[in-house]
């Protein structure tokens, strides 16, 4: 079975699931009701419109799906996971990652080109830094 676009992220143990229904009391009384017999999940996290759950590994993941769209219909009408990220489609990684990447690339030639004594370069790659990382912190704002 295909992973559900509502599920953000899967570590063994920890899943991440976001939909708009989670962001209704209605839909988190659901889930919380739900889970609340099953000994292999030891906590149910309530976000902005989403949920963390902390599970036994040994728990399949597809059981979690299933029951959960069960018990929440709205959840079927998600699409499967398909790729919208154009860099993960590109370079097999998603677009944050690909920022950080160059980030940090350049700032290892400002350090590189500071070293060797080009002025003109490394003041271009440490202008270049600045933007990035200023960019870097304007889309993360609300996570500082």
């Amino acid at each position: 079975m295909t992973r559900p676009t509502y599920v953000r992220s899967l570590i063994d143990g920890r899943m991440r699931l976001r939909h708009p229904v989670f962001a209704t009391s209605k839909g988190l009384e659901q889930v919380y009701l739900t889970f609340k017999d099953e000994g292999k999940i030891f906590e149910i996290r309530a976000g902005q419109a989403s949920i963390l759950l902390l599970f036994d590994p040994s728990l399949e993941a597809t059981t979690i799906w299933q029951r959960l769209e069960e018990a929440l219909p709205a959840l079927k009408d998600t699409p499967t996971s398909k790729s919208c990220d154009a860099c993960k489609d590109i370079f097999g990684i998603t677009s944050r990652q690909l920022g950080v990447r160059c980030l940090l690339g350049i700032a290892t030639l400002t350090t590189l080109f500071g070293l060797v004594g080009s002025k003109q370069a490394h003041i271009l790659a440490a202008t270049t830094f600045l933007s990035l990382a200023l960019r870097h912190i304007w889309v993360r704002r609300k996570a500082i």
